[in-house]
C-alpha cells in the first residue's frame, strides 16, 4: 500500500478533508459522533452496536437505528438522552449535504445517466452500503444548495475527478450509448422502485436478499464503466467525510505483515448462485498490525491517511477487520484495506482503453 506515491486525487482529497474538518459540518458531526461513542451504554445506539453495520459514516448510524428491535420503534420517534437527540439531529441535517456532494461530482456530461441507473445507493435503509439516493437530487447544479466553503471544497474534487483514468474512459465510452439505452435504464429504475419496498410479513433477512437480487439483476443492464465511476464517487465522498470527522492515520511502522487480498470474482463474472453485498471494490491488502487502540476498533468504510516516515503516501479504506488473542499472548489486529487510488484506475476491469 505504500509502494506507489499518492495520486493527485488523494492529495486534493486530503486537503479538502482538512478544510471540511473546520467547517460547521465537520465540527458538528465530529462532536455528535464522539459524544455518542463516549456515552456507550447510556445511548440507544451505542458505538459497539453500529461499528460493523454496512455503510460509510452517517449512513452506518442510520442503518443501525433502523435495525433496532421493532419494539423499540418509539426510539426512532424520540430517542432518549441528549447524545441520541443530538446524533439523530445531526444525521437529519448532514445527510442531505452529503447527498449534494455526491450529486455535484456527477454534474456534467454524465448527469442524464446519473439519474437513470440502479446501483447500491438505490438500496433502502437499513441495507444501503453507500449514501442513499444522492443521484435522485441531481437537478441542475447542486452546488447552489451548499455553503460557499463546501462548494469550493467539492469544486476542487470535481475538477480532479475529471482527470482520473476511470472518468476519462467513461466519457470516451459515452458516445457509444444511445437515447434508447437511457430510456431502457430509466424503465428498469422505475420498475425497481416499485418492487424494492418492504412487503408485509417479510423478514429483514428475506427483504435484504430480495433487494440485493433486484440490484444484481438491474446492474446487469448498466454499463460497467458507469458502475465503477459511481463506486469511485461514493468512495471519494465517504473518504472526505471520514477524514474530516475522525482524521485517522496508518503509519508503515504500524504494520507487522501484509498480504495481497483479491476480490473473489472479476466484475461481470459473479457466480450465478451468489448475491453481491455491496459495490464493486478493487484488490487490496490484508494487514497484520501492531495493537494500537485507535486501530483496533475501526468501523467498515473508515478512511485513513497512509504515512511513511512522516510523508503522506495515500488514502486507505477499511473493508474488513479482525481482533483475536490467546491467553498470555499479544492481541492480533487485522485490517483488510484498499487504496482509494485503485478505484481511479479500474478501467482494466472493463476492457476499456
Amino acid at each position: 500500500m505504500f509502494d506507489s506515491p499518492p495520486s493527485d486525487l488523494e492529495r486534493v482529497l486530503v486537503q479538502a478533508a482538512k478544510d471540511l474538518r473546520v467547517t460547521g459540518f465537520g465540527q458538528r458531526t465530529r462532536a455528535a459522533l464522539r459524544r455518542n461513542r463516549s456515552a456507550e451504554s447510556e445511548s440507544v445506539l451505542p458505538y459497539s452496536m453500529y461499528k460493523d453495520v454496512p455503510g460509510p459514516d452517517l449512513v452506518r448510524h442510520l442503518n443501525a437505528l433502523t435495525l433496532l428491535p421493532r419494539d423499540s420503534e418509539r426510539l426512532v420517534q424520540g430517542p432518549v438522552g441528549n447524545t441520541d437527540r443530538e446524533l439523530f439531529g445531526v444525521l437529519r441535517e448532514q445527510l442531505p449535504v452529503v447527498k449534494s456532494l455526491v450529486s455535484v461530482l456527477w454534474s456534467g456530461p454524465l448527469s442524464d445517466y446519473a439519474e437513470a441507473f440502479i446501483d447500491y445507493d438505490n438500496v433502502p435503509v437499513p441495507f444501503c452500503p453507500m449514501y442513499p439516493g444522492p443521484r435522485d437530487v441531481i437537478e441542475g447544479s447542486q452546488a447552489d444548495a451548499l455553503s460557499r466553503p463546501m462548494s469550493q471544497i467539492v469544486g476542487r474534487l470535481h475538477d480532479q475527478l475529471q482527470e482520473t483514468p476511470i472518468m476519462k474512459a467513461t466519457l470516451e465510452y459515452l458516445p457509444c450509448l444511445q437515447q434508447s439505452d437511457l430510456q431502457h435504464l430509466r424503465g428498469i429504475r422505475d420498475s425497481f422502485k416499485s418492487r424494492v419496498e418492504h412487503r408485509q410479513g417479510e423478514t429483514l433477512a428475506k427483504w435484504q436478499t430480495r433487494v440485493y437480487q433486484l440490484v444484481a439483476s438491474a446492474q446487469a443492464e448498466v454499463p460497467v464503466a458507469i458502475l465503477l465511476l459511481n463506486s469511485l464517487i461514493h468512495s471519494i465522498v465517504s473518504s472526505l467525510v471520514s477524514l474530516a470527522v475522525w482524521d485517522h492515520e496508518l503509519a508503515s511502522s504500524d504494520i507487522i505483515s501484509a498480504e495481497l487480498w483479491r476480490i473473489h470474482s472479476p466484475i461481470g463474472e459473479r457466480p450465478p448462485d451468489t448475491v453481491p453485498i455491496g459495490p464493486s471494490i478493487p484488490n487490496g491488502f490484508t494487514l497484520s498490525l501492531v495493537p494500537e487502540p485507535e486501530l483496533m476498533l475501526l468501523p467498515m468504510e473508515t478512511s485513513l491517511r497512509l504515512i511513511d516516515d512522516e510523508e503522506f503516501c495515500g488514502i486507505g479504506i477499511v473493508k474488513g477487520s479482525s481482533l483475536s488473542w490467546r491467553r498470555g499472548e499479544d492481541v492480533n489486529v487485522g485490517l483488510t484495506m484498499v487504496r482509494l487510488a485503485d478505484y481511479e484506475v479500474s478501467v482494466g476491469a472493463i476492457g476499456m482503453p
